[in-house]
């Protein structure tokens, strides 16, 4: 599901319910280039007296380089403990 599509359709949803949060998550979504990438969503409603969702603040930051780093270093961390473990 295209990005803006999934945030489109989290703000109708929560539009007019009364919420007092605020929502971040990390997903995979089809990037520009053609291939998924990893995007950090983070929601903030804007709320009137009473609660009720004024105006939604969405953002979505492009996460895909540090989650990709943070994939190489856990593997080439077991690969390490595997080579530790096989030279005992």
């Amino acid at each position: 599901m295209p990005l803006a599509l999934l945030v489109v359709e989290f703000l109708n949803y929560w539009q007019h319910r009364p919420v007092q949060f605020r929502s971040k998550t990390s997903n995979e979504f089809w990037g520009k280039d053609g291939r998924y990438r990893w995007f950090l969503i983070r929601y903030n409603p804007l709320l009137d007296e009473n609660g009720k969702v004024i105006r939604w603040y969405a953002t979505g930051t492009d996460i895909d380089d540090r989650k990709r780093a943070e994939d190489r270093m856990r593997n080439e961390s077991v690969a390490l403990r595997e080579e530790i473990v096989r030279d005992l």
